[in-house]
């Protein structure tokens, strides 16, 4: 089966004609048809076009410029912390110092906080 269909606007829409094939032979051709097609999308206009190409570059370089100012701002952070790392900051020393079991007095008892009655 074979559809032979005519040039014609789309929005006039389509005719067309069927010939069938059997072991006899080609069938004579049908009468017209008309065929609803649906119609061709239209072309957007240039400067729609234009517009939304503008639109999607400015929406790109938005982005592109707060990662910028992100990775700007993040190593001048990350810069500052540095110095005040490197600074020379002096130290000091514990405010108590632990003793060694021979650097503490020989008594009867040597923990105070357990034994605080007096003795006998």
């Amino acid at each position: 089966t074979y559809w032979l269909i005519s040039s014609g606007a789309v929005s006039e829409g389509y005719v067309a004609r069927v010939q069938a094939r059997n072991r006899y032979g080609w069938g004579a051709l049908s009468a017209a048809g008309v065929l609803h097609a649906p119609a061709l999308a239209a072309t957007p206009h240039p400067a729609a076009l234009a517009v939304t190409v503008a639109a999607l570059a400015m929406l790109v370089l938005g982005v592109a410029a707060a990662v910028f100012y992100t990775y700007n701002n993040r190593s001048k952070k990350k810069a500052a912390i540095e110095s005040q790392l490197t600074a020379n900051i002096v130290r000091r020393g514990p405010d108590v110092e632990l003793a060694t079991l021979r650097q503490l007095p020989i008594r009867h008892s040597t923990n105070i906080l357990y034994n605080q009655s007096p003795n006998p």
